[in-house]
């Protein structure tokens, strides 16, 4: 079996220290240029292994990640998700079919969808102004911006106000029960 590649590499790592450490020992200066050369050589060919190993390695783990992706790989069809969208933000029956049905049509997180702090505006008839995106990747002012909306903006806000009269909108340190 191969060694991952961070093993393969402090290997090598530790086998040039060796080696130097060697050379640099040894009593007789006369043939420590000698050793050097035969060091630095012994450490290329090692390298050049190492590589073709690496390389190997790394062409088994796309092999064997493709064939994974390939077996679980499944075609969506989006007009059957926008059908069960719209017809869920119409009906409001059920807070679950909302919730997803909004995540469906906004593309907001299920946190963004129930949080508390996420306020939606309306700018035009399929874009709102969003604000409360959860991860911001360390930014420090991340305003409101604009969102397209799959349906109606209508058709979103009366899911946010079903799902807040349900009782379905928490505050952040609130434990989410779904």
């Amino acid at each position: 079996m191969l060694f991952a590649p961070l093993t393969r590499r402090a290997r090598v790592t530790d086998l040039k220290k060796l080696l130097s450490k060697l050379v640099n020992e040894h009593k007789d200066e006369t043939l420590r240029p000698v050793l050097n050369s035969l060091k630095d050589t012994f450490i290329g060919l090692i390298s050049a292994g190492m590589s073709a190993i690496h390389k190997m390695y790394r062409q088994d783990y796309e092999k064997r990640v493709s064939e994974i992706h390939r077996s679980v790989q499944e075609n969506v069809d989006g007009k059957v998700l926008l059908e069960f969208a719209f017809n869920a933000l119409i009906s409001c029956e059920d807070w679950r079919d909302v919730s997803i049905a909004l995540i469906i049509t906004t593309g907001r997180r299920m946190s963004e969808i129930h949080g508390v702090s996420t306020s939606f505006q309306i700018v035009d008839e399929n874009t709102l102004l969003f604000e409360g995106q959860m991860k911001t990747k360390g930014r420090v002012n991340v305003y409101a911006y604009e969102i397209p909306t799959l349906v109606p903006v209508s058709l979103v806000l009366n899911g946010i106000a079903y799902l807040k009269s349900c009782g379905r909108i928490y505050e952040e340190t609130e434990d989410l029960d779904f």
